[in-house]
């Protein structure tokens, strides 16, 4: 569970240092995506998606940020772990309500 919070103050402080934008775009064929331009980290969520699965894909593009984007090394396990790990959190409601109170 510390994970979840690591990774949930780490996307706060880089929202708040303006560091990280979270866009909402109608996309198609994909739930979200993140990257890195100009030292600033994007992610775009796919606006037509419930918002459980926003929530979810938000998590997921956030683990990706928080582990291994700029990392040289490739690990083709990285998608399994955002994966897991965003479908893990929302089985935790207190998580997610620390997340609205606490930050």
């Amino acid at each position: 569970m510390d994970e979840y919070i690591i990774i949930a103050k780490k996307i706060h402080q880089l929202e708040t240092n303006g560091e990280l934008r979270v866009i909402y775009r109608d996309l198609d064929n994909v739930n979200g995506v993140c990257y890195e331009k100009n030292n600033q980290y994007i992610i775009i969520i796919n606006s037509k998606l419930n918002y459980e699965k926003q929530l979810e894909t938000v998590w997921h593009e956030a683990k990706h940020i928080c582990s291994h984007i700029g990392c040289v090394k490739k690990n083709t396990n990285y998608e399994k772990e955002a994966i897991d790990f965003s479908k893990n959190v929302l089985k935790h409601p207190e998580i997610i309500q620390w997340c609205k109170t606490a930050l």
